[in-house]
């Protein structure tokens, strides 16, 4: 059977996560993310990925927020990458649903060449954090001391840039 949930490791330190919010996420993808998460506590970074996001800026919550936000706050996600509303988006730390600095930083929600839509203006995207229609990519650059994720516009200019240090595990 194809799973279509799965680990990268970029060397020994970073540990992306890639899930699918498209099927069940609790049951058999929740005990696999949660094993995954486990082994990944030997490296330096943990960063998930998928489509619905748990704290939009634009639509309503998905069953990640349920499911998945407290493995990443058990075990230590730094980043978390959304996809799914077609807005730039950075929320502030969260944790047990409000802002805290030992939170999860959750970033996207996706918009190369897509139309942008308009935010709901959630508490979560509210300065420190930041939400804005942009056309973007983002960039995540991995050291031993800081990880870096910058999103950039369609010219090239720097439209966030956002720098996480190490968590303690």
């Amino acid at each position: 059977m194809t799973l279509d949930y799965y680990v990268t490791r970029l060397g020994s330190h970073v540990t992306l996560l890639v899930l699918d919010t498209n099927v069940s996420i609790g049951g058999d993808q929740r005990t696999w993310l949660e094993q995954r998460l486990q082994e990944a506590q030997v490296g330096r970074w943990i960063i998930p990925h998928y489509h619905e996001p748990a704290y939009p800026a634009v639509k309503t919550a998905g069953a990640a927020r349920q499911f998945w936000v407290p493995l990443f706050e058990q075990y230590g996600a730094d980043l978390a990458c959304e996809s799914d509303g077609h807005i730039l988006k950075r929320t502030v730390p969260i944790r047990a649903d409000a802002q805290d600095a030992t939170g999860v930083v959750y970033v996207g929600e996706g918009g190369l060449g897509a139309p942008q839509r308009t935010s709901n203006g959630a508490w979560f995207v509210q300065s420190p954090g930041m939400v804005t229609p942009a056309n973007h990519v983002q960039l995540l650059s991995f050291s031993p001391t800081e990880l870096v994720y910058e999103a950039r516009l369609m010219d090239g200019t720097q439209a966030d840039r956002y720098v996480l240090q190490p968590r303690v595990r």
